[in-house]
């Protein structure tokens, strides 16, 4: 839309009223006199609705808890960590029973509830050790699964229903005695999808003063799941920021795109196996003819497919599969973790990637296909796709460690073991 139509307003359905002509309705006195007066009637009423709402309000509130009345100290309210020590808090003094589920609290799990007590505060505790990891959590109370209102990092979906907190000591930890790269989050105009898009570009540390040029990473999210997944719950950045300082891996760029274009909404589908197959289209489409050419035009990448590499977890899982079988020459490696394809699931740029064994065997310097073997809800689905793949001749990697399920802990530790594989 051109500035000159942003400065007129909507006076008929098939046309723009010009500034001029606002000006002179605006300046009709009596005209004035009614708008004024139909204004006031409508502040005298939104004031009127928003008293009651506020005494409705009100009443509720005192008929429920109360927060803790200063000077009590906060940290006998929130949940902290102390080395390997972590105590659990919550503050709900009437409620009767509360617990915490902690660790892999995810999809198709039955979560296991540890108890709490309450103390005179009206704060419910629970106290563990836990070794260096992130974790997920949720308090159960009285039935209700609610996040830790008290803490300030929580686990990014687009539903939240978890808490995270992280136990130091381990590649996860944002250390200071090394050099940082940076997170950025971009805008940009997605011209296969028609409409603004946000993600993630990790650059590594000393970036912005080198002349040096990149390979990059390309790393799609979970269903459900956000652009800040990778880079909060995943540590994508301090991972690579720790195994750069160990000199493991190479530097490079990892952009974290949005898996989810909402075309269409996977959380309206009532066939979620064709919405996905849809979401991998589109998603598809916009990575190849939006996302790739914005970021070789922004940043300081090595623009070919010898310097690119694609993976993701879960639904990103199979995005990776798609558009790094789909495009064969535009990726170097693809890492599939715990992304098999479902039964039903239909794509024709996977379906023709998959007709490109003898080239993809040649193309890619790695191609990994994964799957927890504990209860990852993903497994059976990988080992059938990997049956086929198998089957048409491709010289993949596939692995299905035992102890791991659908979780962020597995998908973490496959990220630490390949990343240093890659542009080598």
């Amino acid at each position: 839309m051109k500035y000159s139509q942003w400065r007129t307003v909507r006076r008929h359905p098939t046309r723009w009223c010009s500034r001029t002509e606002l000006t002179n309705v605006l300046g009709n006195a009596n005209m004035s006199r009614q708008i004024s007066a139909f204004a006031a009637a409508k502040r005298i009423a939104a004031v009127s609705a928003l008293g009651l709402t506020l005494s409705a309000i009100s009443a509720h509130v005192q008929s429920t808890a109360q927060p803790p009345a200063l000077p009590s100290p906060a940290i006998d309210y929130i949940t902290t960590v102390n080395g390997s020590q972590v105590t659990f808090r919550l503050y709900a003094p009437n409620a009767s029973k509360v617990g915490v589920s902690y660790g892999n609290v995810g999809l198709g799990l039955t979560p296991i509830v540890t108890p709490m007590t309450k103390n005179s505060k009206g704060t419910w505790t629970a106290t563990t050790t836990l070794s260096p990891n992130m974790y997920e959590y949720f308090f159960d109370v009285d039935g209700f699964r609610s996040i830790d209102t008290g803490a300030s990092l929580q686990k990014p979906q687009r539903q939240v229903s978890s808490s995270l907190l992280l136990v130091p000591g381990s590649l996860l930890d944002d250390n200071y005695d090394i050099a940082h790269g940076q997170t950025r989050e971009v805008t940009y105009y997605s011209a296969a999808l028609h409409k603004e898009r946000h993600m993630l570009v990790y650059t590594p540390p000393g970036y912005d003063a080198s002349s040096s040029r990149y390979p990059v990473l390309y790393f799609y999210h979970g269903g459900g799941d956000t652009i800040w997944s990778w880079a909060r719950e995943g540590r994508g950045p301090e991972i690579l920021d720790n195994l750069l300082a160990l000199h493991l891996v190479k530097p490079m760029i990892l952009v974290m795109p949005d898996t989810q274009t909402d075309e269409p909404l996977l959380e309206a589908a009532s066939n979620s196996t064709d919405a996905i197959s849809k979401n991998a289209a589109t998603a598809d489409a916009e990575l190849i003819q939006d996302i790739v050419p914005y970021v070789d035009g922004n940043f300081h990448t090595i623009a070919n497919g010898a310097s690119r590499a694609i993976s993701g977890l879960s639904l990103g899982g199979i995005q990776a599969l798609v558009s790094g079988l789909g495009h064969l020459g535009t990726f170097d490696s693809i890492i599939s973790l715990s992304g098999g394809p479902m039964s039903g699931f239909a794509s024709t740029v996977l379906d023709n990637g998959l007709k490109q064994a003898t080239a993809a065997n040649k193309t890619l310097r790695e191609f990994v296909v994964t799957a927890g073997a504990s209860g990852d809800i993903a497994y059976q689905n990988t080992v059938n796709f990997q049956h086929e793949l198998t089957s048409l001749g491709f010289k993949d990697k596939f692995y299905a460690p035992t102890g791991y399920a659908h979780e962020f802990n597995f998908w973490r530790t496959a990220f630490i073991l390949y990343t240093p594989t890659l542009f080598r």
